[in-house]
């Protein structure tokens, strides 16, 4: 603004100077512009990475639970398999006397 004044006084030498000082005033307020958009976009970018962060966060709380109920369905499993194996065990004891007592039946 005081660019344009300055030329007004000066006469016919200063309108070179004006037709400047007018470019210089609009390239300012373009920059200006522009600054406020680079300013939004980043604050756009900063606030979608916060959802980002905390969509991650809540992932990785749903993986800890996930891994907590599979170690926990994992000892239930070797629990089952370990009563099994017992099971197993007795009946074939059990299967083992029976032969024995047939045995021992069949020669009375």
């Amino acid at each position: 603004m005081n660019a344009a004044i300055e030329a007004a006084r000066a006469g016919e030498a200063g309108r070179g100077f004006a037709v400047v000082a007018d470019e210089v005033r609009k390239l300012a307020e373009s920059s200006g512009e522009a600054a406020d958009k680079i300013s939004d976009l980043i604050e756009e970018v900063q606030k979608s990475t916060e959802e980002v962060v905390k969509i991650m966060e809540t992932g990785v709380s749903k993986i800890d639970e996930s891994v907590t109920v599979v170690d926990s369905a994992l000892i239930h499993y070797r629990r089952l398999q370990n009563l099994f194996r017992t099971w197993r065990y007795r009946f074939r004891k059990y299967q083992q006397q029976r032969r024995r007592n047939r045995v021992v039946h069949s020669r009375l």
